[in-house]
């Protein structure tokens, strides 16, 4: 026997020990034969009060361990909080391996451990006996009744050659409304034409008179199964001749597995905010409309603390994935009371996943998520545009789409959704406060609200700021004249507008080679204004040039402020008498590196006296 083990029975028989000397009365006991029956003290008669009794059950190393009720008859509770038998996978007692706890008289189902070892935990209380239980168990090699949120099934010996003339069956149950999901992760059986020697058999029921999904053999793995009710039945078969290295797959009932699809919602770990299971593998697939991203948030996690040795998340974790595959980028993993940040995808799909191990469960965490849509956004001095891909909104129509006035509704091109916001037609700051002081809406001034409490005249106030407000417009619109932007679409739909009278021969030429260009359209759709006109300098350097000089009328802030800089020390008041205002500034912005030393030659210095 190896240390391991040894540890391992030595804690067995502590618990055991612990457990049959209350009260004097024996029960329990560590139980190792492949099968066996299990019954409370003195059944059939009444079980003795106050007791607490404990049975651990281990069967050899890679096996699992069948349980099948006889009789049950305890005290009833809604709560099961007097008299009661606990079920739990593998030794723990923690609640994260709990299978079910029962009283009254309706027995349990069968239930199949995880593992190779179970225990059963029988208590009295000091009033009201029953006649108690009887059970048995078995080891059972391959097939059982399975009702966890997730886990494994494999043929005998997976992953070494399976043994010839097997007959195994495995039924999963789910909680009721549920569905179940099986997901084959390797397959090689013997083939065969019709799948009659070697196979694997699925059943959408707990039975084979439910509906058969299919018989499966050979290297292909069979596809990914979900239920139509709470139980699936597998099959496994082997004939006397010619194995294979046979399969693993896993299963996923109820809240394990979920698929969603909304443009938001939320979701949990199974029992949140109550303790999650223990030994469970559960994904939650995001999967939008394409050109949807999505952004999730993590408004609590609670798991298992990282491995203090590694600094890793060994034990529980939650990971998430920018896909619906753990072969794809993972965008991080996350455990104890970590708080992830909020995470956005690339695309239009995300996969979280949540890991536990046999021991310490905790609450886990709650997520919720939102689609966005992403937006590109260019401007020029007189308007901005926005980019919208046809495919982030295909339940809407061009004209559902506008910035709240009319004549801004979008033009819909081969990929994506623009809307053209000119200052003008689509109002600015001053346009609408001009209207709600009209209309005497002052909210936008907040010191104004004090003295329209008092006797001040409202209408000649409300006139008053209506005058200056249009005073201030009318200055704008003198400094900002608006142009007639037309001989410019080139710029903005280069792939709609493929000729300008504006542009020399040459370059109208290269537009027309660039509209023809499917590739730069597809990159068009994607990027800003400037980003699209730089990227194509090395193709199309004249065109580029002339769009960016469009785009950036003021290519640098550098002059203007140069220039005040100068006019500021040239007026200073030892400066204050020099006339020649203009050819001074002239002198300071220009390029030109004045020739003080030849000026100054053609001058007599005379020394001061």
């Amino acid at each position: 026997m190896g240390l391991g083990a040894a540890v391992l029975l030595l804690h067995l028989l502590l618990l055991v020990d612990e457990a049959h000397c209350k009260q004097g009365v024996k029960c329990g006991g560590v139980l190792s034969a492949s099968s066996g029956n299990i019954s409370s003290p003195n059944f059939p008669g009444l079980y003795p009060y106050n007791i607490h009794c404990m049975w651990l059950i281990v069967v050899a190393e890679g096996s699992s361990v069948l349980l099948t009720f006889h009789h049950f008859e305890l005290e009833f509770h809604t709560s099961c909080s007097y008299d009661y038998i606990k079920i739990y996978n593998g030794v723990s007692e923690d609640e994260g391996n709990l299978l079910g706890n029962f009283c009254g008289d309706s027995s349990p189902p069968p239930f199949t451990s995880s593992w190779n070892t179970m225990s059963i935990i029988f208590h009295s209380d000091r009033h009201v006996a029953h006649r108690g239980f009887n059970l048995g168990y078995r080891k059972d090699m391959c097939g059982g009744v399975l009702t966890g949120l997730s886990g494994i099934i494999s043929s005998p010996g997976y992953p070494r050659e399976y043994s010839n003339n097997a007959d195994c069956s495995w039924t999963i149950h789910a909680s009721n409304g549920s569905v179940v999901s099986l997901v084959f992760m390797d397959f090689q059986l013997e083939n065969n034409e019709g799948c009659n020697f070697d196979f694997v058999a699925l059943f959408d029921g707990p039975t084979v008179a439910h509906r058969h999904l299919g018989n499966y053999c050979g290297g292909d793995s069979p596809p990914d199964t979900v239920t139509t009710s709470n139980q699936l039945l597998v099959v496994f078969k082997s004939d006397f001749n010619i194995g294979g290295r046979g399969f693993k797959a896993y299963y996923y009932s109820g809240e394990c597995q979920q698929v969603l699809s909304a443009v938001s919602g939320n979701f949990s770990s199974p029992h949140f905010p109550g303790i999650y299971p223990n030994n469970i593998n559960c994904h939650w697939t995001l999967t939008l409309a394409a050109g949807y991203r999505i952004k999730l948030f993590f408004p609590l996690v609670e798991l298992e603390d990282r491995n203090s040795l590694t600094d890793k998340c060994d034990y529980d974790s939650v990971a998430i994935y920018d896909g619906d595959s753990q072969t794809d980028p993972l965008l991080g993993r996350w455990c104890g009371a970590e708080h992830p940040p909020s995470v956005i995808s690339k695309g239009n799909k995300l996969l979280v996943v949540l890991s536990t191990d046999r021991n310490q469960a905790h609450r886990g965490f709650s997520a919720a998520y939102i689609g966005v849509v992403p937006v590109n956004i260019s401007c020029t001095r007189t308007e901005f545009t926005i980019f919208i891909a046809v495919k982030s909104l295909p339940q809407l129509g061009r004209e559902s789409i506008y910035l709240g006035n009319p004549s801004c509704t979008a033009q819909l091109t081969t990929t994506s959704y623009r809307i053209l916001a000119r200052f003008v037609n689509c109002g600015t700051a001053g346009q609408r406060w001009a209207a709600r002081a009209e209309s005497g809406d002052f909210e936008m001034f907040s010191e104004l609200h004090d003295f329209l409490e008092s006797d001040m005249n409202a209408n000649s106030l409300k006139e008053s700021i209506t005058c200056h407000l249009r005073s201030l417009l009318d200055k704008f619109n003198q400094y900002f004249l608006t142009e007639n932007v037309e001989p410019f679409d080139w710029v903005r739909q280069p792939f709609t507008n493929c000729s300008s009278n504006n542009l020399p021969s040459e370059l109208e030429d290269a537009l027309i080679e660039l509209s023809s260009d499917r590739t730069l359209q597809a990159s068009f759709a994607s990027k800003t204004l400037d980003e699209f006109w730089l990227s194509v300098v090395q193709e199309y350097p004249g065109l580029s040039k002339a769009a960016m000089d469009i785009l950036t009328p003021f290519g640098s802030t550098y002059l203007c402020e140069k220039t005040f800089s100068s006019l500021a020390y040239i007026k200073n008041k030892y400066r204050c008498r020099l006339n020649s205002m203009e050819e001074n500034l002239r002198v300071a912005v220009s390029s030109i590196d004045p020739r003080i030393d030849l000026l100054c030659s053609r001058k007599q210095a005379h020394p001061s006296h």
